[in-house]
């Protein structure tokens, strides 16, 4: 890691050129060639993840992160492979209000999961994001930062589609921490350096994997909607073809 890579790691609190990690199936029956993968960022790719790709047929790369994000530290350019960006959280709306504790950053991740049901803006692209993978005729990889968040929730909806139990969409998402830690680590470290531990424990949630999280937006879904199927439906407005492509894709 060079010097300049280093101190963008740290006045991002983001990123750091690890290679890319959290690159797996959506589900069980995921066809190399055809199917649907998720990860995190690709920035940092080694010529190893980027063989990989090419070895699992990905021909499509939708990148959920920020513009301003994605512009900082874009994906690779692999022969082969098209990238779109779908910006998730870019409505005007990211973390809310002002985070002086743990407990304020927990509160502000809840409710980032509830925008994913509430927010019309990230509603579309949601819809978006899943009808370019249901139109994509080769294996299609979807991408946040670390994977767990908005590729959480986008993994969620194509297991809910396939079929997946709540409690395998659970365990999948959970899935996620051991992959990651080794950035939340680095975040701790670079945090402390940057503001103390206070800062660290203030930003903590964001760098992990929480049930709670995941089941604030689940309790908004039912609220709404119904459950899944109303949110897909209704809220997204997939429609029968559209569902049924995503099936035969997973």
């Amino acid at each position: 890691m060079n010097g300049l890579s280093v101190l963008r790691a740290m006045t991002t609190r983001v990123h750091v050129p690890f290679g890319v990690y959290n690159l797996r199936p959506v589900t069980s029956t995921t066809r190399p060639g055809t199917g649907v993968y998720r990860s995190s960022l690709l920035w940092g790719a080694t010529a190893s993840d980027r063989r990989r790709l090419t070895e699992l047929g990905i021909r499509l790369v939708i990148d959920l992160r920020t513009e301003k994000v994605a512009a900082n530290f874009p994906d690779p350019h692999v022969e082969g492979i098209r990238n779109t960006l779908v910006d998730l959280h870019g409505t005007g709306h990211t973390t809310p209000g002002q985070r002086i504790t743990e407990a304020d950053t927990i509160e502000a991740m809840k409710a980032r999961y509830r925008r994913m049901v509430t927010d019309q803006g990230q509603l579309q692209r949601i819809a978006q994001t899943l009808l370019l993978i249901a139109d994509e005729p080769g294996a299609v990889l979807f991408h946040c930062t670390d994977g767990k968040d908005r590729t959480g929730w986008i993994a969620l909806l194509l297991q809910h589609v396939h079929g997946d139990s709540l409690a395998q969409i659970r365990a999948d998402y959970l899935a996620s921490q051991p992959l990651v830690d080794h950035m939340a680590t680095f975040r701790w470290r670079t945090d402390t350096l940057r503001g103390g531990r206070r800062l660290a424990r203030r930003n903590r949630p964001m760098n992990r994997v929480d049930l709670a999280f995941l089941q604030a937006g689940l309790d908004e879904v039912a609220a709404r909607y119904g459950g899944l199927d109303g949110y897909l439906r209704e809220g997204l407005g997939l429609d029968e073809v559209t569902l049924t492509k995503l099936r035969r894709k997973l």
